[in-house]
């Protein structure tokens, strides 16, 4: 919030093992001087740093994969705008997303992924058509490879020039006698100092990347027919591609509704409306239902919390625990079925009532009595019965429902964007 930057593990590592503080000076991926500047961190703890990363490099573990919407959601809820954070649980098979401040008790906004990653990309794909242009992409990448690959050149040689003629004014400086002149090569050499420094910056260290025979290809097909290839794509690729269009994503959560301001690269920006599918509303959780929770979730079992917590079902037990930072033991969350007693024909029946979403979890354990949750994901398994996600709703704002809208969930948004909606794909 006071604009500062997470300590991140990603963040220590580059630093760690930046050539920079002990006194190298690297430019475009060249070593320019190894005495650049006085070090700050002594050359042998550097070293030392250097080979403990080397020897843990085979034993690191690739993190989870990010979700679809990664780094692109902000919360306008907070002034300013809060970036969310996202959670691919890849062992609980949840992927969520959260607005949430280390120094609050519970998150702002947690939500599940799906909900916003289906309109979004709904949105997105439903205003790209690429096929006419898919050549002239391609073009204009290789284009601008060569391109910024000549600029780099000319900017190395432009950089080696200047170095070669201070080295050149300090020669001839060592060897002047007047005071004027002393002042003049002072000035020049001050003068180059400066156009060294100019090159030295990253928006003048121009980087181009070339692609290959496949790649290419990939793009080619890719840009074709994005509809159908949407669903093949693994999420960090769909994260990648929407992180090229859109600049980021502004969203006003509310318990029924979610306002969502998508804004483009071109500096366009269209707003959408999308309603949560909701089995009822059920009012907040009280300091009792807290209380017990606390006490029981560790200790009790499924059934007895439950029994404890009528007006609950046990997906909505389990996420106030992770709210409220409860874990349960592994004996107790751990269910084995061994030995277990056969379900009967009026069992499956209550099981199929359950998956269509005719009853709650909670309604459908106290009907299969002395049967938990994971007997139940069991028989369930070897009867084929999944529970299918309701569709989301969701469509686009014109001006006079945007601002109803944010004066229903009573926020406020600022955007530099051109409100102008892109023309939809027929």
């Amino acid at each position: 919030a006071e604009g500062n930057y997470p300590i991140t593990t990603s963040r220590l590592h580059s630093m760690a093992c930046n050539p920079a503080y002990i006194g190298w000076f690297i430019w475009s991926g060249e070593i320019i001087s190894k005495s650049n500047h006085p070090p700050i961190v002594e050359e042998e703890i550097f070293w030392a740093v250097q080979r403990k990363f080397a020897r843990k490099s085979g034993q690191r573990q690739t993190g989870n994969e990010p979700l679809i919407l990664a780094g692109l959601l902000y919360c306008i809820r907070h002034v300013p705008s809060r970036r969310m954070i996202g959670n691919n649980n890849v062992k609980a098979g949840t992927k969520r997303y959260h607005c949430r401040n280390e120094n609050e008790p519970q998150s702002c906004t947690n939500m599940y992924a799906h909900i916003l990653d289906t309109p979004i990309s709904e949105l997105v794909i439903s205003q790209c058509s690429f096929s006419e242009y898919t050549a002239q992409v391609l073009r204009n990448l290789t284009d601008q490879h060569h391109a910024e690959l000549e600029r780099a050149a000319a900017n190395k040689r432009e950089f080696q020039r200047i170095t070669q003629e201070i080295e050149n004014l300090k020669t001839n400086l060592a060897r002047t006698r007047t005071p004027q002149q002393v002042d003049m090569l002072l000035q020049m050499i001050d003068d180059k100092v400066q156009e060294k420094k100019q090159l030295s910056l990253p928006e003048n260290q121009p980087l181009g990347r070339v692609l290959s025979v496949t790649e290419v290809q990939t793009v080619s097909e890719f840009l074709q027919d994005l509809n159908s290839r949407w669903a093949k794509m693994t999420d960090q690729l769909k994260n990648m591609f929407l992180s090229l269009l859109l600049e980021r994503i502004e969203i006003a959560p509310d318990a029924n509704i979610i306002f969502a301001r998508v804004i483009w690269r071109t500096g366009f920006h269209q707003d959408i409306l999308i309603k949560r599918a909701h089995t009822g509303n059920r009012p907040g959780w009280t300091v009792d239902e807290d209380e017990i929770l606390i006490d029981g979730y560790a200790c009790l079992s499924q059934e007895e919390l439950c029994a404890a917590l009528p007006n609950r079902p046990w997906g909505a037990i389990k996420q106030r625990a992770l709210t409220l930072g409860l874990q349960r033991p592994l004996n107790v969350r751990k269910r084995k079925n061994r030995n277990l007693t056969p379900f009967t024909a009026q069992e499956d029946e209550i099981l199929r009532t359950y998956y269509a979403h005719q009853i709650s979890l909670t309604e459908c354990l106290m009907q299969l009595d002395n049967r938990t949750s994971d007997a139940v994901e069991w028989r369930a398994r070897q009867l084929n019965l999944r529970k299918h996600k309701r569709k989301l709703q969701w469509h686009l704002l014109n001006d006079e429902e945007t601002q109803a809208t944010l004066a229903r969930l009573n926020v406020a948004i600022e955007s530099d964007s051109k409100t102008k909606l892109l023309p939809s794909r027929a």
